[in-house]
């Protein structure tokens, strides 16, 4: 047996202020094929990564050869990109998440160069992944929210000198933690970003405007009565039966919009390793067809 779907054909100039996107790892080595495929199902956002560690592999030099490839083939095919700056390098802070003053600048150099070298395609970063879970080590660890601030600082700071038109995006917690959001917001942390990410992964879609609500009065509450945007860079659900997840991404994203979630990408764009019944394609092994719907 093979799956299969029917699209209509769609352009892609229209879709450019779509809130919805997909996350790829292109950067891990997915094969580029897929790109003229995201294109055509109308999916034109995509988040993705530009390892610190594989862009300076020499100290104080940068090298973007291995992401090259994959962002200009986005580029082609008219989808826009979102870029983590991730994660530690082995020459700062012996290859720990960055706690040091020194190896904040270094983080925050490497970001201020890859906006430079991308130029106008690259109009989003976003400061790091899941820092409130387990991308996060060494000292780092003890008191996460004020050395996640430290950095976002010092990205922010660089990034907004070199590229002003830059969205830069933080926090980027895994779920919607508010005491742990709330520390990042007490010491300066939601003035180093442009808008507040948050991984609202759950098992039931239901509630999470709660938790959103509260979300957004937190940051009016610390942001002189004012909003800032939110965006879910990751969310989704795995199942046996793919109509579940189905399901849930409607409900999911109907909940978010109803919380003016301005950006929400779904997790993952095609299965990967052992996310097995999380992508909207299978992956490019599967024996019902190589990245055939899910």
């Amino acid at each position: 047996t093979v799956d299969f779907a029917v699209v209509e054909a769609v352009d892609p100039a229209r879709l450019r202020d779509s809130p919805f996107g997909a996350m790829t790892h292109f950067s891990v080595g997915w094969d580029t094929a897929i790109i003229p495929l995201i294109a055509r199902a109308g999916i034109a956002h995509v988040r993705d990564e530009a390892f610190w560690a594989g862009v300076e592999k020499e100290k104080g030099a940068y090298d973007f050869g291995a992401y090259d490839g994959y962002l200009a083939a986005l580029r082609k095919h008219g989808i826009q990109p979102l870029v983590e700056l991730t994660f530690a390098n082995p020459h700062y802070d012996g290859g720990k998440t960055p706690h040091t003053p020194e190896a904040c600048e270094a983080y925050a150099r490497y970001a201020e160069a890859l906006v430079k070298h991308y130029g106008e395609q690259l109009r989003w970063v976003e400061v790091w992944n899941e820092y409130n879970g387990s991308f996060c080590t060494g000292p780092a660890t003890e008191d996460r929210p004020r050395f996640y601030t430290q950095m976002c600082k010092a990205a922010y700071r660089r990034v907004k000198a070199a590229r002003p038109d830059v969205t830069v995006l933080g926090a980027a917690p895994v779920l919607v933690p508010i005491p742990y959001l709330e520390a990042i917001f007490k010491q300066g942390g939601l003035d180093a970003m442009d808008a507040v990410v948050i991984h609202p992964y759950r098992g039931r879609p239901e509630g999470v405007e709660r938790d959103i609500a509260e979300l957004r009065a937190l940051i009016a509450r610390h942001n002189g009565g004012k909003e800032k945007p939110v965006w879910a860079t990751e969310y989704g659900l795995s199942g046996a039966d793919a109509r579940e997840p189905a399901r849930y991404l409607v409900r999911m994203s109907v909940l978010m919009l109803s919380q003016k979630v301005e950006r929400m990408y779904w997790y993952l764009m095609r299965d990967h390793r052992e996310f097995k019944g999380m992508g909207l394609l299978h992956d490019d092994k599967d024996t019902r067809g190589p990245y055939s719907p899910a």
